[in-house]
C-alpha cells in the first residue's frame, strides 16, 4: 500500500496522460522481465483457454529445442510444476488437457532419461487437422508454416493471473494492459480510460461471455479495473503495487534428458 501512495503523490505532480503513459511502461516492462506466454485466441476458440495457454507453452519449447537442439527432433520435457509456473493450470487441469489433445492426436508423450521423466512432442499434421488447415504437399507441416495459422496473438503475463486470481482474469488485464499502451500513443486518450467493450474483449481473446464476464467480477472486486461511463479504467498504480510485492520468480526453462536446464530465463513469444 505504501508503494501505491507514492504513486499516487507521484502522479498528481505531473501531466496525467505522461504519468499514466509513464506508468504503463514501469507495468508492461516489470512484467516482461519476468516472462511471458504466447496465447492464440484461434486454440481457445477449438479447445478452450486453458488448452491454448499449455499448447503456445508446448510452441515455444518446440520452436526453441528445433534450433538448439535438432537431434531431440522436437521433444521437450517440463514438469507439471513448471507448466504450472508458465500457465496458473493446476495438475488436475494439465491432465484434462493432456487427455484432450492426446484424443486428437495432437500431443505425444514418452518416458526418456534417467531418471525416466516425461517428455512431449506436438503433432502439427493433427494439429493442423484440428483446426481445419489445409496444407499442400504430403509432408508434415513445419513449425514455421504452423505460427502462419495464428493470428492475433495475445501476450499472457503470468503474474497477472496471479493478482486477478485466474488465468482468465490474466488474460484480460494482458490485453487490457496492450490495449491501454496503444491508446497511450494515440491523441485523444486521457489517463487510465479505455472504451473496450467486454464483448470485443471476448472476441478478440475467444473466450466464451460467461468465462470474460467472470474474470472481468474478479478484477472489479480487486480494485484493478472499474468502470466508468462506456469506458474501462485500468488500476494501474494498483497492479504496479501488487507486482512489486510479488515474489519475482521468472518461468522455468525447459530441461534436457539429463534433467539439465537447457536455457535460463522466461520464454518469450516467438
Amino acid at each position: 500500500m505504501t508503494a501505491f501512495l507514492r504513486l499516487q503523490k507521484t502522479a498528481a505532480q505531473a501531466e496525467p496522460e505522461l504519468v499514466e503513459a509513464t506508468l504503463s511502461e514501469q507495468v508492461l516492462g516489470h512484467l516482461t522481465e519476468r516472462g511471458f506466454v504466447p496465447f492464440h485466441p484461434v486454440l481457445a476458440e477449438r479447445f478452450g483457454h486453458r488448452a491454448a495457454l499449455f499448447i503456445g507453452v508446448c510452441l515455444y519449447w518446440t520452436k526453441y529445442g528445433l534450433k538448439h537442439a535438432p537431434q531431440r527432433g522436437g521433444w521437450f520435457h517440463m514438469s507439471a510444476k513448471d507448466m504450472t509456473a508458465a500457465t496458473t493450470l493446476s495438475r488436475h487441469e494439465q491432465d484434462t488437457v493432456r487427455a484432450l489433445m492426446e484424443d486428437h492426436g495432437i500431443l505425444e508423450e514418452r518416458l526418456a532419461g534417467r531418471p525416466a521423466v516425461l517428455h512431449y512432442r506436438l503433432n502439427l499434421r493433427s494439429l493442423a487437422s484440428a483446426l481445419d488447415v489445409v496444407e499442400n504437399g504430403e509432408t508434415a507441416p513445419t513449425l514455421d508454416q504452423a505460427w502462419n495459422w495464428f493470428q492475433g496473438t495475445v501476450t499472457f503475463y503470468r503474474p497477472l493471473a496471479d493478482i486477478g486470481g485466474s488465468a482468465a482474469s490474466g488474460l484480460y488485464l494482458s490485453y487490457l494492459l496492450r490495449q491501454l499502451q496503444q491508446a497511450l500513443t494515440r491523441e485523444g486518450i486521457h489517463g487510465e480510460l479505455l472504451q473496450v467493450e467486454p464483448a470485443r474483449v471476448a472476441r478478440s481473446l475467444c473466450l466464451t461471455p460467461k468465462v470474460v464476464r467472470t474474470a472481468r467480477e474478479r478484477l472489479k472486486r480487486s480494485g484493478l479495473v472499474s468502470d466508468v461511463g462506456q469506458f474501462q479504467r485500468v488500476n494501474l498504480g494498483a497492479i504496479l503495487a501488487c507486482l512489486h510485492q510479488q515474489t519475482v520468480k521468472p518461468l522455468p526453462a525447459a530441461r534436457n534428458k539429463r534433467g539439465n536446464s537447457v536455457r535460463r530465463g522466461p520464454p518469450l513469444a516467438p
